[in-house]
């Protein structure tokens, strides 16, 4: 219910975008394209794109990568663009088991496209009114884009039979307000907007038949 970020629905073919300790987990290059169209014959779909690419280097039992995410949301108003460092580090815990540890730094740019927009204000029960609304969007001339900077990380539990993973995204929970403080401070009962942490747990096991 309070989830931000976008789903695969294979999110097993997005290793990176669900746990930052995958990365170098193929233990060779990698290169990984993901699109998702949602709704695509109504004029409110939400079409997410992510490319990444990640190497394992056995020298220094460490998985690196790069990672990029687009997402828009409606007719291309909610726009944002991710990209995103990642880091993890295998330790053997045992013959047969592996731990890894994993980091992820991500820079994002997110804008908003009002032009075109109506607001609740311009809606009676004999629906939209065409009067100009007084909603602060609807007159705040341009919206500047904003930027963040975003951690996440995740640990991988694995053998050649099953893995577990669990990963934390959002942890310095950043905040996506586009209203600077001196009109928030004018909105009554407005509370500043950030991303709430994400955790997210996962796993597998291989059944041989």
């Amino acid at each position: 219910s309070m989830a931000q970020d976008a789903q695969f629905s294979q999110f097993y073919a997005a290793p990176m975008y669900q746990n930052p300790a995958f990365a170098g987990s193929a233990y060779a290059p990698r290169l990984i394209a993901n699109y998702r169209n949602q709704w695509p014959s109504i004029n409110a779909n939400f079409v997410t794109s992510a490319f990444s690419v990640d190497h394992y280097m056995e020298k220094f039992n460490s998985g690196i990568g790069l990672m990029v995410v687009n997402d828009s949301q409606g007719p291309g108003r909610l726009k944002s663009t991710e990209l995103s460092g990642v880091y993890a580090y295998q330790i053997q815990l045992n013959e047969e088991n592996f731990l890894r540890l994993g980091a992820q730094a991500t820079y994002s740019n997110k804008s908003l496209g009002y032009l075109g927009l109506t607001f609740g204000d311009q809606y009676t029960n004999q629906g939209f009114t065409g009067k100009p609304s007084e909603d602060y969007f609807a007159n705040a001339g341009s919206i500047t884009p904003i930027t963040y900077t975003d951690f996440s990380g995740g640990g991988l539990f694995y053998n050649s039979k099953m893995w577990l993973g669990v990963s934390i995204h959002h942890i310095n929970q950043p905040k996506i307000s586009f209203l600077n403080d001196n009109v928030i401070s004018t909105i009554p009962n407005y509370t500043t907007s950030t991303v709430p942490r994400k955790l997210s747990i996962s796993g597998g096991l291989k059944i041989p038949l």
